[in-house]
């Protein structure tokens, strides 16, 4: 049934109605009341759901939270414009209006909770679900169903809610909140137990949020006191703050310091508000409020100091243990070292004293062996060179932690030690069938202050680490000076087996390996590349390495300053 303005009987000598200013302000509202219970959460909710959209667009959360804003201010409005207007016409247009955004404001507060809980929108079953129910408002929310009429006996000319209410709207509303609990707590069951207190305090916000909502629109139908709707959308903007809260805090908050400025902020805005409030008994209300929020926020500081208190006192004790922990662990570490040192030591002459007789066997020094003796001296040979390195790397990995390495620095050719390096290694190359190449831009002097014995053991190492790291293939040393930046620069480029990044952020580290090296070499300690950095930073040069990934080779570079005005002769 169409609704009309002329079923109503109003009779303006007996109740006059002076028209509205700007559609929301009229004289005939006397109580101050209603404007405040409508303009103080509608700017508390548009301001936080727009912060909260500021802070970060692309949240889904953030996004859905200023949809809401939005929805609550068109449902704000057109309630005020209800209050203030007494135009028959315009009220049903009004209502037909505040009908719809009642129910959306229910669907788009569980599509909040949905995503702030899953961080994605709902199965398109689900819109469809809540999209049908709207269905029966389009069909009859102009009608009398849903504005049955006025009540004019005491000129205040209340609206008389229709059937769809009722019987619908209202019930739907009760649905989807029940609806709502029921999800949050089956996704909060599902959680860690670190995140269950955050996603608990936002459902209960949502809840309540809801429930201060219905204030205003069910228990004024039930009990027919609309005034009372009007504490509940104060009630609101309190969860609201809540939610924007959670929103921009979520898994870093602390609920009794949420509390405390939540509690804070609530009493700064009812003593301000009293600056603006003329009617004693509001004037009581609010100051009661207040004072109770008083004595809430001292129970919520006093427990959250007695909280800090004791735990500065455990952290002082962890500190104290930590602290005694870590002197034991500095006596151990050095200890450690001077067992490596020593064993180190004592291991260099034994392992000596085996390469001198494998040689002196295998030159033939105590006569002639059998071929087959041959090859097993050779065998002892080399890993007895093998021993000797690992222990020379291990004596240095203590010298080193110890700080006791020592550097004879003097005036140091690179050209001539690059070039004497390669000589050496070239026969370790050309054994495995490598390709070893010496490129110099220039054989001018490339003088830098450096230790020439650490240097060419930097090098060595850096070039028969390529040498073990490339299949086949070539290795390319090349030498060149940086003019601008006064820097002379050794390359050691191989075709081996290439490195990802991870494995070059780490490859200078103690121990460190590549995930593949064991694939074309398993004699290596993972000591070499350390010491070689630690030995280079010591003489003030840098280390480092590149490669464009696994399979595509590697390139090592050294930098030494080059000393002033003795690059070239």
């Amino acid at each position: 049934m169409e609704f009309s303005a002329k079923n109503f009987n109003v009779d303006p000598a007996i109740c006059g109605w002076e028209p509205t200013h700007y559609a929301l302000h009229s004289i005939n509202i006397t109580d101050p009341l209603i404007y405040y219970g409508h303009y103080f959460p509608l700017l508390t909710i548009l301001f936080l759901s727009g912060y909260v959209f500021w802070k970060n667009p692309k949240g889904l959360p953030n996004r859905i939270l200023l949809s809401l804003g939005i929805i609550f201010t068109i449902w704000i409005l057109s309630g005020l414009a209800v209050w203030a207007s007494g135009n028959a016409t315009e009220i049903m247009f009004l209502w037909s209006i505040l009908i719809h955004f009642d129910l959306l404001l229910y669907v788009v507060t569980f599509y909040f909770a949905y995503a702030f809980f899953k961080n994605q929108m709902p199965s398109w079953k689900v819109d469809l679900s809540f999209a049908l129910l709207f269905v029966p408002l389009i069909l009859f929310g102009h009608t009398s169903l849903n504005l049955a009429g006025f009540d004019f006996t005491n000129c205040w000319r209340e609206a008389l809610e229709g059937p769809l209410w009722q019987y619908y709207v209202y019930p739907v509303e009760i649905g989807i909140t029940l609806y709502l609990l029921i999800f949050g707590l089956r996704h909060i069951k599902a959680q860690p137990k670190e995140v269950r207190m955050q996603d608990l305090i936002a459902l209960l916000a949502l809840i309540c949020f809801l429930m201060s909502f219905s204030m205003g629109n069910i228990v004024g139908t039930i009990g027919g006191n609309w005034e009372i709707g009007q504490y509940g959308l104060l009630g609101m903007s309190v969860f609201v703050s809540i939610i924007a809260y959670l929103i921009l805090k979520y898994r870093s908050f602390n609920v009794a310091s949420l509390l405390a400025e939540i509690i804070a902020i609530w009493i700064i805005v009812l003593i301000g508000s009293l600056l603006f409030v003329e009617d004693i008994t509001i004037i009581k209300s609010i100051a009661a409020g207040a004072l109770f929020l008083a004595l809430l926020l001292r129970l919520v500081i006093t427990k959250n100091v007695r909280r800090d208190l004791k735990q500065h006192h455990e952290i002082e004790e962890l500190a104290k243990n930590l602290q005694a922990a870590n002197n034991r662990l500095k006596v151990l570490d050095k200890m450690k070292s001077e067992f490596i040192s020593i064993a180190s030591h004592q291991l260099r002459g034994p392992i000596a004293s085996i390469r001198g007789y494998a040689s002196m066997l295998t030159e033939g020094s105590y006569g002639q062996f059998p071929k087959q003796a041959g090859e097993i001296l050779e065998r002892i040979s080399q890993s007895s060179k093998y021993m000797a390195l690992m222990v020379d790397d291990y004596l240095n990995v203590s010298r080193i932690e110890a700080g006791s390495m020592g550097y004879n620095l003097t005036d140091c050719d690179l050209y001539l030690v690059t070039k004497s390096v390669v000589d050496e290694t070239l026969p370790i190359a050309l054994q495995k069938g490598l390709l070893l190449v010496f490129k110099p831009e220039n054989t001018k002097e490339c003088l830098v202050s450096a230790d020439v014995a650490k240097v060419r053991q930097t090098l060595r190492n850096v070039i028969e680490n390529a040498i073990d790291f490339t299949p086949s293939g070539s290795i390319v040393v090349s030498l060149g000076i940086d003019a601008r930046k006064k820097k002379v620069r050794i390359q050691v480029t191989d075709t081996g087996i290439g490195m990802n990044k991870d494995t070059i952020n780490s490859l200078f580290d103690k121990f460190a390996r590549a995930r593949n090296a064991n694939k074309t070499n398993v004699m290596g300690t993972g000591l070499g590349l350390y010491i070689s950095r630690k030995i280079v930073v010591g003489m003030k040069g840098k280390i480092w390495a590149e490669s464009e990934g696994e399979g595509k080779g590697s390139t090592f570079i050294i930098e030494f300053p080059l000393l002033s005005g003795k690059a070239v002769k």
